[in-house]
């Protein structure tokens, strides 16, 4: 209205009656003056903030946060809308529906049942947790979990146990080095140990060494049950 009557566009010009510049002014001043006292007795206050739920994110990434499992139960809400301006997280766009109280009520009963009681409190499981087996499953998983965490290399495991195993015939029995073609010695491994792990000795080389061959069959097989399928290292 200030605008209008600034620009002289209020009334129209086909109107009956138009206002003198003197009254034209008068209310000019009025609403300048009424603009100035609303602005002085709401001064400091932001005007009404709607109250709005969590949008599907911000909804998933607190059950993440509280329960330490990535559970997503938002995944089934509908989309959440976005207001004229783009934003999906206004209070104007993220209103409560009935038929979206009733898919909260639903999530929270999913999130409910990956609580898995512990003698000492509880925790949530990745999946849920309503049957025995489930329980065993949630207990055999936090067992692989533990032993991954566990820097093993097999290979020094397995070297120690070869060692130890075929140690008699490494240390005690007179070792029949490989030659090279010079007749000059190429290894310090025996023969008889270099044959346990796959060296070339007939051509007179030895291709590689103990050690290299033990990290090799445990890149390869990556654990006991692999060494027994592939037939390595079987007796160890």
């Amino acid at each position: 209205m200030l605008e209008k009557l600034k620009a002289s566009e209020m009334p129209p010009e086909e109107a009956k009656q138009h206002p003198t510049m003197e009254l034209r002014r008068e209310v000019i001043d009025w609403i300048k003056a009424l603009r100035r006292y609303e602005a002085q007795r709401n001064a400091g206050d932001p005007g009404p903030v709607l109250a709005r739920r969590l949008s599907n994110a911000e909804y998933d990434y607190t059950i993440r946060d509280l329960t330490g499992a990535d559970i997503r139960p938002a995944r089934e809400f509908p989309v959440d809308p976005a207001n004229e301006a783009g934003f999906d997280n206004s209070g104007e766009s993220l209103a409560m529906s009935p038929a979206l109280l009733k898919k909260y009520l639903e999530a929270a009963r999913g999130v409910a049942e990956h609580l898995v009681l512990k003698p000492q409190g509880f925790e949530f499981a990745p999946h849920p947790v309503v049957t025995e087996t489930d329980r065993d499953r949630f207990c055999v998983k936090r067992i692989i979990d533990f032993y991954q965490r566990q820097p093993t290399n097999y290979a020094n495991y397995f070297q120690a146990a070869w060692r130890f195993k075929y140690r008699a015939r490494c240390i005690s029995r007179k070792p029949r080095w490989p030659k090279r073609r010079g007749g000059e010695n190429q290894s310090k491994i025996p023969r008889d140990c270099l044959v346990h792990f796959g060296a070339n000795t007939k051509s007179g080389r030895a291709d590689c060494c103990l050690a290299d061959n033990v990290a090799r069959v445990a890149s390869a097989a990556r654990g006991p049950a692999g060494y027994r399928a592939r037939g390595l290292c079987a007796d160890v």
